[in-house]
């Protein structure tokens, strides 16, 4: 089985994939960035350029794990140019967003947007690949299972198989379910089967017990793409895969690498705070009747107000995998 960590915007751009991976160094095979947003200008941002520079993913390639751009158009000539800029930087393979729910990308016809249009999606991707058919990269899509109806994915599936594509990402909800509701695994099911290229599965593995339900119900499964999950619980892959649970002393040097690794990449302290913010949200999960200790944190407005906090949260609240430790730090 291989395992990935999902791009999740604002959360596993290029210093916390560092980070994570000094951590916990067996766990991933893959890391995806938060998408590109390939555009009508061909250029990408400054904060774009340092996220997939060769130089700020060095370790990851020199330790045979990939880093996979994800890109969000809808527009041929703009994901053409990206690919081609990232091949040049030493990418192998390039992600296409069909997933992103966020309404001012759906509202553009991005992300699953284009899922509602599986005659333009045919079009874009039949001129995506004749464009690039003497460039040595493999595109790979992440997809939901539809716009507005799980049946939907019938349609998109005859789609997607029409092309080389070297790896399909399924997330089982239609765009309308957002993050709510279950994944639908009979639906996933179903695009599995039908599936002429590798499937990887992403939605809702938070625990080791929901992986092992995955991997029983899908023997044939190769592979598995985890985000809100994994930054909730870093060691989650190691767990599932049969390694000792993380322990609260692990989780506060990873939460201290990740302030360090921050601080010496941001400008203040309040880049840095609203940084690791955006972490609780997931990371509160590891600590039992936390909300509360979590809606502290989130309203610190200075590294010692953000310490304290998180302090306070410790001391109150069982870590989940262990007993209550007082032990300080980040």
């Amino acid at each position: 089985m291989k395992y990935s960590l999902a791009p999740m915007e604002g959360i596993t751009g290029y210093v916390y994939r560092n980070v994570h991976h000094s951590f916990f160094p067996e766990s991933m095979s893959s890391y995806y960035t938060p998408f590109l947003n390939a555009n009508q200008t061909l250029t990408f941002t400054n904060k774009e350029k340092r996220d997939v520079s060769p130089e700020n993913n060095a370790a990851l390639k020199a330790a045979g794990v990939n880093v996979i751009p994800q890109i969000l158009t809808r527009r041929v000539e703009e994901f053409v140019w990206a690919v081609k800029e990232l091949t040049m930087m030493g990418y192998g393979e390039v992600n296409l967003n069909l997933g992103c729910p966020a309404p001012t990308v759906v509202n553009k016809g991005k992300g699953a947007g284009f899922l509602k249009d599986p005659d333009d999606l045919d079009e874009f991707l039949n001129a995506v690949f004749e464009a690039l058919h003497n460039v040595n990269v493999r595109i790979s899509l992440k997809t939901r299972i539809g716009m507005y109806a799980v049946d939907e994915m019938d349609e998109l599936m005859k789609v997607y198989n029409r092309y080389p594509v070297s790896e399909l990402i399924i997330h089982p909800r239609v765009r309308q379910d957002f993050y709510r509701n279950h994944a639908d695994l009979d639906a996933f099911g179903r695009a599995f089967a039908e599936s002429h290229m590798p499937v990887v599965y992403n939605g809702d593995v938070t625990t080791p017990e929901n992986a092992d339900v995955l991997m029983k119900r899908f023997p044939e499964l190769q592979a598995m793409m985890i985000g809100r999950g994994l930054v909730g619980n870093p060691a989650l892959v190691r767990e599932i895969t049969g390694g000792k649970p993380l322990t609260q002393t692990e989780f506060k040097a990873f939460l201290q690498g990740l302030w360090d690794a921050y601080e010496e990449n941001m400008e203040s302290d309040m880049n840095v705070i609203c940084k690791m913010k955006e972490l609780w949200i997931y990371m509160g999960t590891m600590y039992e009747e936390s909300e509360r200790y979590v809606r502290k944190i989130q309203k610190a407005q200075t590294k010692s107000e953000y310490k304290s906090s998180v302090l306070n949260l410790m001391g109150a609240c069982r870590f989940k995998t262990e007993m209550h430790v007082t032990e300080t730090g980040m």
